[in-house]
């Protein structure tokens, strides 16, 4: 994988089978991105000078909570979110934003570019003037790629909402909504993404003898923040199929 940095071996197959395509799936390198917004922000060092590793500050909790997508909470970061105007006071949801329609796009419903509609809401909320995106992390509207995962958590999150709402749960809905879903994220880290990279056998051995519980003294090491986890550059292709219209994009 280190041996040619983003370069695709074997551009012409999608085939974990043939010789040269890897069997990591290409969305997997940008997952990998989202988890790392999720883990680490460094707002402080700088590439024009020299830093002391000691004095970094990570912005982000070590944790798989979701601060990326849920910020600081609808209390602190309130213009992230929907607050209902009827039924269940803690039936909050997250904003979602509109794209502008300019022709078919998207999911197809029959496998092919026949099958694609123009699609309204399948963006982020962004700010009006700037387009700047109105997210829990600006770092997750980087590409095209990484901005569709921030979307499909917002799109999560209010269906579990409406989950809840249509049976009645009776606590808070907000926080119980958010609970699935982060449950639901650190479950696929541990047991899809992190089994793929890492091996299961690695991941077993570490969900066996490491432990670093809520409120324990543990730090998200910069070598690991700034360094080893960089290794997802590497992963890199040349191109990418997004959908019928761009089965060749680049992210350049």
């Amino acid at each position: 994988m280190m041996g040619d940095p983003g370069r695709d071996p074997n551009p012409a197959s999608h085939n974990p089978a043939d010789a040269g395509v890897s069997s990591i799936p290409a969305g997997f390198t940008y997952f990998g991105q989202f988890v790392d917004h999720d883990i680490t922000f460094d707002v402080s060092s700088t590439l024009d000078a020299a830093t002391d590793a000691n004095t970094i500050s990570n912005m982000r909790s070590p944790a798989l909570d979701l601060d990326s997508i849920y910020g600081r909470g609808p209390g602190l970061d309130p213009f992230l979110y929907v607050f209902p105007t009827s039924g269940p006071a803690t039936a909050i949801k997250l904003h979602r934003g509109s794209n502008t329609p300019i022709g078919p796009g998207g999911p197809s419903n029959n496998g092919d570019k026949s099958g694609m509609v123009q699609q309204t809401n399948w963006d982020v909320p962004r700010m009006q003037g700037t387009n700047t995106a109105a997210i829990g992390d600006p770092r997750n509207d980087e590409n095209l790629i990484i901005v569709q995962f921030q979307h499909a958590m917002l799109r999560f999150h209010n269906a579990v909402v409406d989950l809840l709402v249509a049976v009645a749960f009776a606590g808070d809905i907000f926080a119980e909504a958010k609970r699935i879903v982060t449950h639901h994220y650190q479950w696929a880290v541990v047991h899809d993404f992190l089994e793929r990279i890492c091996g299961v056998a690695t991941v077993n051995n570490a969900m066996a003898n490491v432990s670093a519980p809520i409120g324990s003294s543990f730090r998200m090491p910069v070598e690991f923040a700034v360094a080893a986890y960089r290794f997802g550059h590497s992963m890199i292709r040349d191109t990418y199929w997004v959908n019928f219209n761009f089965p060749k994009a680049t992210l350049g």
